[in-house]
């Protein structure tokens, strides 16, 4: 289940400040519903998110993971005239079992080691993680991370004014990942790649930019181990 809020007084209609989704779970329709999680629409930038409904019938379940659709509406489209509801299909990921504690490592950490053309871009306005990423316009420029753990997370945007980046673990292709997103604002902090699963030791995510798009990193989660 799903509820949604404005966090403040609404003080103009149709723009809050914030707008949150508490997450519920039962094991029947009926309750007792126990609180799981809550999270803001501030990822999205320019706009929220509306009268959200989680539905059941299109779900998968993998291992320990239930991807489903949450349907919300809000936010307009760029390529569309302006109005007040426009549909959307988010991805959900429900973790059935826990999961482990976790390291979150900004882009400025003097651990990550960056080739070629990298900026520093910072007080963006834009709900990035410390208000701050890393970004590059030159294909070929690159970035690498040594960590301790059982997995991580690369954490971006996706706009359409970016590229794609390829992702390798301990020098193994992993994924090609788009970061290119026509007719959507802007979002933050996404999980843009994850993998987990490694052995509890050290190991080394490389980034390298695939087009003369900007290429992002705003940061990494770490997870199973400290950073």
């Amino acid at each position: 289940m799903v509820a949604w809020y404005n966090t403040a007084t609404l003080t103009k209609w149709f723009e809050p400040n914030e707008m949150r989704y508490d997450f519920y779970q039962a094991k029947h329709p009926w309750g007792p519903w126990t609180y799981l999680n809550s999270y803001s629409d501030r990822f999205i930038v320019g706009g929220h998110m509306y009268g959200p409904s989680l539905c059941a019938k299109f779900q998968e379940r993998t291992g320990s993971e239930v991807r489903m659709s949450l349907f919300t509406s809000g936010c307009p489209f760029e390529d569309v005239p302006p109005g007040l509801y426009k549909m959307w299909e988010i991805p959900l990921v429900v973790k059935t079992t826990p999961v482990a504690d976790s390291t979150l490592i900004n882009d400025d950490d003097a651990r990550i080691v960056y080739s070629g053309n990298w900026q520093s871009s910072t007080k963006r306005g834009f709900s990035d993680h410390n208000d701050d990423v890393h970004c590059t316009a030159s294909a070929g420029d690159s970035l690498e991370l040594t960590f301790t753990g059982t997995g991580i997370d690369y954490l971006a945007e996706k706009h359409g004014d970016l590229g794609n980046v390829d992702v390798y673990i301990d020098g193994v292709l992993k994924q090609n990942v788009g970061l290119r997103l026509d007719n959507f604002p802007r979002l933050c902090q996404i999980v843009v790649f994850s993998v987990g699963g490694l052995p509890a030791a050290r190991h080394t995510i490389k980034i390298v930019s695939r087009s003369d798009a900007h290429a992002v990193v705003d940061a990494f989660r770490v997870y199973g181990s400290n950073a």
